[in-house]
C-alpha cells in the first residue's frame, strides 16, 4: 500500500473509524480504503492520475456508501477530476455525498 494510503488509513483510525484496505466490492472492482464508524461506511479513493477517477467515484456511488472521499495526490490530478465531473454535469449533484481533497 502506498504511503499516502497508509497516512489516510491512520488519519481515519485515529478518529475512531475501523479501516479496511483494498476492499473488493465485486466484479473485479475494489475500493482503496473503507472507513467504518457506527452506521457510516465511507469509501476513500486515492487518485494518482493513473486510474480513472470518474470510474472510481461512479463505482462507489453504485455501492451506496454514506460518503465518498477522493484524495488527489496533486493539484493537476485534482483539477482533472473536478473538470471531468463538471463537464459530465455530475459535480453539483455530488456535493452532499462526495468530498474532494488534495
Amino acid at each position: 500500500m502506498s504511503t499516502i494510503k497508509e497516512l489516510v488509513a491512520r488519519y481515519y483510525s485515529e478518529r475512531g473509524y475501523t479501516v479496511e484496505k483494498e476492499v473488493s466490492i465485486g466484479k473485479g472492482k475494489a475500493v482503496d480504503l473503507i472507513a467504518f464508524r457506527s452506521n457510516e461506511k465511507t469509501a476513500i479513493e486515492v487518485e494518482t492520475g493513473k486510474s480513472n477517477a470518474i470510474d472510481n467515484i461512479s463505482k462507489c456511488l453504485k455501492e451506496n456508501f454514506y460518503r465518498i472521499v477522493s484524495i488527489a495526490v496533486n493539484q493537476i490530478v485534482s483539477k482533472k477530476i473536478q473538470d471531468s465531473l463538471q463537464s459530465m454535469g455530475l459535480h453539483p449533484n455530488l456535493k452532499n455525498k462526495c468530498a474532494f481533497y488534495t
